[in-house]
C-alpha cells in the first residue's frame, strides 16, 4: 500500500493496491493542463498608425511576433504566399521583401537583413519579429505592456487638412493645428 501526503482520498491507488482510474484520470489532466500554459503563447494587440490589426500578433521566448500580412497592408504593401516555400513576398512600388518560415533572415530588395529570431507560422498565419520591420521601414514602435498592445507608428502616413491649415502651416503661424 502505498503511503499518501495527504490523506487516503489522495492515493491514485487505492488500499489493495489497483490504481483509481478517476483519481488517475485527474491527476493527468492536471498535469496536461499546467503544461499546455507554461508553453502557450501571449497573445499581443497591434495597431499600426492607430488603426487595430485584425490578427494578433504572440509573444514567443521574450520576443513579439506581428502577422506579416496584418501590419504591411496597413503600410501599403500587397502580399503574396508561396505554400510549397513557405515564403512570404511582400510589394510596395519598386521594393520587394521576402520571409522564409524558420529563416534567422528575410531579404530587402534582395538584401539580406538577419533577424534575432526566425520568421515563424503560428496558427496559420505569417509572423515576423517586431523589430525587424525597423530595417524595412521608417516607423515608431512603442510597447504598452499593461494593455499588451504593440503600437507600429509610420510617420509617413497621409493627415488630411484643409487649405486654411496648409496655409498656416506654410506661413509658419501653425501652432492651433491638430494632425492626430
Amino acid at each position: 500500500i502505498l503511503r499518501c501526503l495527504v490523506g487516503s482520498e489522495m492515493c491514485i491507488r487505492d488500499r489493495i493496491g489497483r490504481y483509481n482510474m478517476k483519481k488517475l484520470l485527474a491527476v493527468f489532466m492536471a498535469v496536461v493542463a499546467l503544461s499546455v500554459n507554461a508553453f502557450a503563447a501571449t497573445e499581443v494587440n497591434v495597431v499600426v498608425d492607430k488603426t487595430p490589426v485584425e490578427q494578433k500578433g504572440v509573444i514567443v521566448d521574450n520576443r513579439t511576433l506581428v502577422p506579416v500580412r496584418g501590419v504591411f497592408e496597413k503600410m501599403g504593401y500587397t502580399a503574396e504566399y508561396d505554400a510549397e516555400t513557405k515564403t512570404a513576398t511582400l510589394k510596395k512600388g519598386s521594393d520587394v521583401l521576402k520571409f522564409t518560415a524558420g529563416e534567422n533572415y528575410f531579404t530587402y530588395n534582395d538584401k539580406k537583413i538577419e533577424t534575432e529570431v526566425p520568421q515563424q507560422i503560428i496558427e496559420g498565419r505569417f509572423m515576423l519579429p517586431l523589430r525587424a520591420i525597423e530595417s524595412v521601414e521608417f516607423v515608431g514602435i512603442k510597447w504598452d505592456g499593461e494593455t499588451k498592445t504593440a503600437s507600429i507608428t509610420h510617420p509617413f502616413s497621409v493627415v488630411p487638412i484643409t487649405v486654411e491649415e496648409a496655409d498656416k502651416m506654410l506661413s509658419g503661424d501653425a501652432t492651433d493645428i491638430n494632425l492626430d
